[in-house]
């Protein structure tokens, strides 16, 4: 699949569909020119402009004009966006919707791909849309993100299909093809983990402030640190215990630090927190 000739438009234009079309762009997968970004305000597009993008207020724009739709709005707004649409578009705008080339990406926490289908089929008429489901995180936008992505088992084997979302998401990071039954702990364990990880930076960091560094050197210490840490789990292909244990020298500063880490439930809160946000995306999917 030749990419570069698509036209590739984000229905909702928040951080997450910015992490992902900034990513492409920058990826040099798109021209600029060929992402296209629908809001309802200024607000979020205005950053979009700037990188060359074209955008609009209206998601008809983005149904008629553009090859791959992302989907890209919070779970209770999916219908919301798509109200009028069959009232507003021509009968020869609503054929380009369904043309058999034509594809959509959904990045919505929690919506099954036959949800997404159904919403489709009774918002816009289409009734054959090919979705693919994914979950992406925000450092896409950096080119360190993470994605699962998933097929819709009711259509046929289409190698294009899982090309385009190999293609878009191992540009931005690490990609990964999964069972759409995977996809919510994904979400709750790495998309919300990454916030997991930023509280976890700052933690660090602070620890530092508190016996003297200053904040600036701290914070850029602390996150180098798990920047590091994450790449030696990945090039090592070693379990995290066998490294940790390795820098955990008998009666040493780690073991130390370590032990309060241990008596504070450090572990088992991290467990808790993923479970937590794992059941409130697929709360969020059945709302």
């Amino acid at each position: 699949m030749d990419i570069s000739k698509k036209q590739v438009g984000f229905i909702g234009a928040g951080n997450m569909a910015k992490a992902i079309g900034r990513g492409i762009i920058q990826a040099g997968l798109l021209d600029a020119s060929h992402v296209h970004a629908s809001a309802p305000s200024e607000t979020n597009l205005k950053e979009w402009a700037s990188w060359g993008a074209k955008t609009t207020n209206d998601n008809c724009d983005i149904l008629e004009l553009c090859d791959v739709v992302f989907l890209a709005v919070k779970p209770h707004l999916l219908e919301r966006s798509l109200d009028g649409v069959l009232g507003r578009m021509s009968a020869d705008q609503l054929s380009r919707v369904e043309k058999s080339d034509k594809f959509f990406v959904s990045v919505i926490a929690g919506l099954k791909v036959d949800r997404v289908e159904q919403i489709l089929q009774q918002k816009l008429g289409v009734s054959s849309a090919y979705v693919i489901r994914s979950m992406p995180t925000t450092p896409c936008l950096v080119g360190e993100g993470l994605c699962a992505y998933t097929l819709p088992r009711s259509k046929r084997e289409a190698p294009q299909y899982s090309e385009f979302a190999e293609r878009v998401y191992s540009s931005v990071g690490r990609c990964k093809r999964l069972e759409e039954a995977q996809i919510d702990a994904v979400g709750g364990a790495f998309g919300s983990g990454t916030a997991f990880v930023f509280t976890f930076i700052d933690a660090m960091a602070s620890g530092a402030v508190k016996m003297g560094l200053p904040w600036a050197t701290a914070r850029e210490m602390a996150a180098q640190t798990v920047l590091g840490a994450g790449k030696m789990v990945l090039e090592t292909g070693r379990h995290p215990c066998q490294l940790r244990d390795e820098v955990s020298s008998p009666g040493g500063a780690t073991i130390a630090g370590l032990h309060p880490l241990e008596e504070s439930g450090f572990r088992a809160g991290i467990v808790s927190a993923i479970e937590a946000a794992v059941k409130r995306s697929g709360e969020l999917g059945k709302n």
